[in-house]
């Protein structure tokens, strides 16, 4: 167990060797490496091992390799099943030579060890539900370079595969061509230590639909040391990669661990371009990184079948996933189609989550929020918290940063441009205010609206932000108390720089914070402390129940 122990760094290092991929980061924006302030309080949240090399004596060696033209599969057969299966029962390596080879049924790979390889392409006939290649409970095997093409007949999600891997240990799937699943182009089924890699993926069965929902690569149930990475997920289908877990009962609960999800490009799909998904409450998605991933154009098409609604659409979704690594992903035009704020929609969505770190993404045209955290069911873990840092949002419909009925939340060093709201931190009425959030050292710009709004809030502190041309005012705290708002510096507000409603509770103070070019500088309406604030161009306004010192503590 000591590989699982490695340090994180030493594992995404792995991975880009293994890619290729050392000059990408030579090519990224400088924001992509920001990393923003650390918070001391917040652990790694995933320290990633480098699959454990398998033991030479859990797999026979092949000394020699095969074509599947030595068991008489031609191009132009009807139905080469009985010829392909033949040679992979043989044992041996299993050549695909050029041109296309028809199957009608599933080919079963029964001995561990064995790859398929070649330039050839499998295709399943048209229509069918049957995966293309099933493995199951046998280690070691490898698919390279091979074509496969599945039936596209709309199924269940977990058949229409183009290759699917049951309890197996140290697969890979390597520089493939897939597409016509349903279930997964490569689907991973209480597997572990499975390498996805380099793989491209085309049009899936249901690929453009509105309401499709096939998946380019699926996680399921258990699994531990996945690599996810480099693929070109473009099935214009419903998800480009699943990670999920099914099981719940209390002497088989699932657990998913460990998953690398990186230098991944993820096209048009209808529901999520990457999704974490805890299915049910018992069962754990854990430690992992979603990193250096590209996703473009999630449309939020097709309708939630439990609501009816529009909800889905995200980039990224976490749901119930806790130390996960959300790392300099670039999520472009997402959400297109998305009316819903169940599931909190967004670039990059978070829900019932904790132990999970945004840092140096890049989330732009996004037609919801930029990055939206939900812990209103109080479903995450009581233990860490979420921290939010060194992100560049631009363009964003609705609100840049949204955190909703969560606790234990570090905003600090993004940058947002082109937003409704910037940064709005709000509890449900009915439930427990958001405490110990930190909103430090954002720049906010060109809001059509608010630039930081707190709600429903204990607690929290709001300092060093730059806040400038704001369609409203640029803080505005409201049904809040014992707020700290320090040392920010606000200019042209519309409306007003520091705006402290009547509706304020406790001791909030205000110090050290500069206001200019606004409409109004200061409105304390509640009960405010306020210390060495300044301002120029605005006009000052004080009213209800303040007082002015040193703020106390």
């Amino acid at each position: 167990m000591a590989a699982r122990n490695r340090p994180l760094l030493k594992s995404i290092n792995r991975s880009r060797r293994i890619l290729g991929i050392k000059a990408l980061w030579c090519l990224l924006p400088l924001s992509f490496l920001t990393t923003g302030k650390a918070w001391s309080s917040m652990k790694s949240p995933a320290t990633l091992p480098i699959p454990p090399e398998s033991s030479s004596s859990t797999a026979p060696r092949y000394t020699d390799t095969i074509s599947i033209l030595d068991f008489n599969a031609e191009t132009s057969a009807a139905d080469n099943y009985a010829a392909i299966q033949a040679a992979l029962d043989s044992g041996k390596h299993v050549y695909i030579p050029d041109g296309e080879y028809s199957v009608s049924k599933t080919l079963l790979i029964r001995h561990s060890g064995q790859k398929v390889f070649g330039s050839g392409s499998i295709v399943m006939s048209k229509g069918e539900v049957e995966n293309v290649f099933i493995a199951e409970g046998i280690n070691n095997i490898t698919f390279d370079g091979v074509t496969v093409i599945a039936g596209g007949g709309i199924g269940s999600i977990y058949h229409t595969c183009c290759i699917k891997l049951v309890q197996c240990n140290y697969p890979t799937v390597n520089g493939c061509i897939l597409s016509g699943h349903i279930g997964g182009a490569v689907q991973l089924v209480n597997s572990h230590y499975a390498v996805i890699n380099s793989n491209q993926i085309g049009a899936a069965g249901d690929a453009g639909q509105e309401d499709a929902f096939s998946i380019d690569i699926a996680v399921y149930f258990s699994g531990d040391g996945h690599h996810i990475r480099g693929n070109r997920c473009l099935g214009q289908g419903g998800y480009g990669i699943v990670v999920q877990t099914l099981n719940d009962s209390p002497a088989d609960f699932d657990r998913i661990d460990n998953t690398l999800i990186s230098e991944n490009m993820i096209g048009k799909h209808s529901c999520y371009g990457i999704l974490m998904y805890r299915g049910k409450q018992r069962s754990q998605v854990v430690g992992s990184v979603v990193s250096t991933n590209i996703i473009d154009g999630i449309t939020g098409s097709r309708k939630n079948p439990a609501k009816g609604d529009n909800s889905f659409g995200a980039g990224i979704y976490l749901q119930g996933a806790e130390g996960i690594s959300v790392t300099a992903n670039n999520i472009r035009n997402c959400n297109q189609q998305t009316t819903s704020e169940l599931l909190a929609p967004a670039g990059i969505g978070i829900s019932n989550s904790k132990r999970v770190t945004v840092v140096g993404n890049i989330i732009e045209d996004c037609h919801y929020h930029g990055i939206n955290v939900n812990d209103s069911n109080h479903d995450g873990s009581v233990i860490g918290g979420i921290s939010i840092s060194g992100n560049m949002l631009r363009n964003i419909q609705k609100t840049g940063v949204r955190i909703v009925t969560a606790s234990n939340i570090l905003i600090s060093n993004n940058t947002l441009d082109t937003c409704e709201h910037g940064i709005y931190v709000s509890s449900q009425k009915s439930k427990t205010p958001c405490e110990d959030v930190v909103i430090a050292s954002n720049i906010v710009k060109n809001t059509r609206v608010n630039g930081l709004y707190a709600m429903f809030s204990l607690g929290c502190i709001i300092s060093l932000n730059r806040v400038d041309n704001c369609g409203g005012s640029g803080i505005v705290l409201f049904s809040s108390g014992n707020t700290k708002i320090a040392e920010n510096i606000l200019s042209f507000a519309a409306v007003r720089g520091v705006d402290i409603d009547a509706t304020c509770f406790g001791l909030n103070v205000v110090s050290g914070n500069m206001v200019t070019d606004s409409h109004t500088a200061f409105h304390f309406a509640g009960k405010t402390q306020s210390v060495n604030n300044l301002s120029s161009n605005s006009k000052l306004e004080y009213s209800g129940a303040f007082a002015t010192g040193n703020p106390p503590g």
